[in-house]
């Protein structure tokens, strides 16, 4: 996501920007233009427009490093957080921390509706209400119109000959099935 794509959303002008955030108008300008990148800025001026927009450093600079991973790799990487933090943890820093936010301004809503699905799950399964203190409802005009399965049904179907989609929908964890993402087998998500 870019700085003007931020900016965009917020009906904000870079000029507004470089007011509130102590960086000359043209470094904030030439971000927001795409002839500089924040990649090229100083630490600093990262950090002064971050916190300006209300938004985590560290978050803008992984999104910065990191490219999208894909759905499955992104799978296995909430799975590992949940591993090392544990669950009623893992809950805390991802709301604490609005993750969930962070992906949907980075436009990765698949990924966005399957940490809020995981968070879902983890919050009905340890009987945490954390989840109820957020509106998601805007998550909710990006759910899919087809079913995401994952990845290893297409060659389950063919090692088995048949079809697996309908008969991995009996199993299917219903926090998931909501925002028509297929997760069926728990131990794979945790």
């Amino acid at each position: 996501m870019t700085l003007k794509d931020i900016l965009e959303k917020r009906n904000m002008t870079p000029y507004h920007l470089s007011k509130i955030s102590n960086v000359p108008y043209s470094t904030v300008n030439d971000l927001y233009k795409g002839i500089s990148t924040l990649e090229k800025c100083s630490a600093g001026t990262i950090y002064k427009i971050m916190h300006a927009l209300g938004l985590s450093t560290d978050m803008v600079l992984v999104s910065i490093m990191e490219k999208r991973p894909g759905l499955e790799n992104f799978k296995r990487e909430v799975r590992q957080g949940i591993n090392e933090m544990g669950e009623v943890k893992y809950v805390i820093s991802v709301l604490g921390k609005n993750v969930i936010d962070f992906y949907m301004q980075l436009d990765w809503h698949i990924e966005a509706l399957y940490l809020l699905a995981t968070i879902e799950y983890l919050c009905h399964k340890n009987h945490l209400d954390f989840i109820d203190q957020y509106d998601y409802s805007a998550l909710e005009t990006y759910v899919p119109e087809e079913a995401i399965y994952p990845e290893g049904i297409g060659l389950l179907s063919r090692i088995m000959g048949m079809d697996m989609k309908e008969r991995v929908l009996e199993f299917a964890i219903p926090e998931y099935m909501k925002y028509n993402i297929i997760e069926y087998e728990m131990d794979q998500v945790v």
